[in-house]
């Protein structure tokens, strides 16, 4: 998997998760103190996400951060 296949998966499982909480992404974004352009980009693969990012968003999603990355 390149990276950009990992990041376009996990803006995939991103989505989805924040889809399934039921959260818009601008009060997703607002609650993470990030600008809402941010996570659209996170969401699309077109930026990268951190492991801090990625345990952030974890927690505002109630998640498992592991649930949220790309499977082999």
């Amino acid at each position: 998997m390149t990276e950009r296949e990992f990041n376009l998966q996990l803006g995939a499982n991103i989505r989805g998760a924040r889809k399934a909480a039921g959260i818009r992404q601008c009060d997703l974004a607002a609650a993470m103190c990030w600008w809402p352009a941010q996570l659209c980009r996170m969401e699309q693969g077109t930026l990268g996400v951190g492991v801090n990012r990625l345990r952030r968003l974890a927690a505002a999603l109630g998640v498992n951060a592991v649930s949220l990355l790309p499977q082999p």
